[in-house]
């Protein structure tokens, strides 16, 4: 799955240019939704954003859960000069 170069977090118009360590979901009884990434600095702050949309009923409830990001690189697929338009 392909992830976005830098954090979710977005205070105003400045978003964080901090690169991801974790992907944030919500694990309901039934489904597990994901929320965006984020790094180690705003963990905190984007899990008590979560909480007060969760109270407003703006998320669905569950339990917040952040997952260490893992890269993974593979040589098995190659693009080639006919892939690009």
């Amino acid at each position: 799955m392909l992830l976005p170069n830098s954090c979710s977090l977005k205070m105003g118009d400045n978003g964080c240019q901090i690169p991801p360590s974790y992907v944030v979901s919500i694990n309901t009884q039934n489904e597990e939704y994901m929320i965006g990434v984020v790094c180690k600095e705003h963990m905190g702050e984007i899990e008590k954003r979560l909480t007060i949309l969760q109270v407003s009923t703006k998320l669905p409830k569950g339990n917040i859960k952040f997952e260490p990001i893992k890269v993974v690189m593979t040589d098995c697929i190659k693009g080639g000069v006919e892939d690009y338009i």
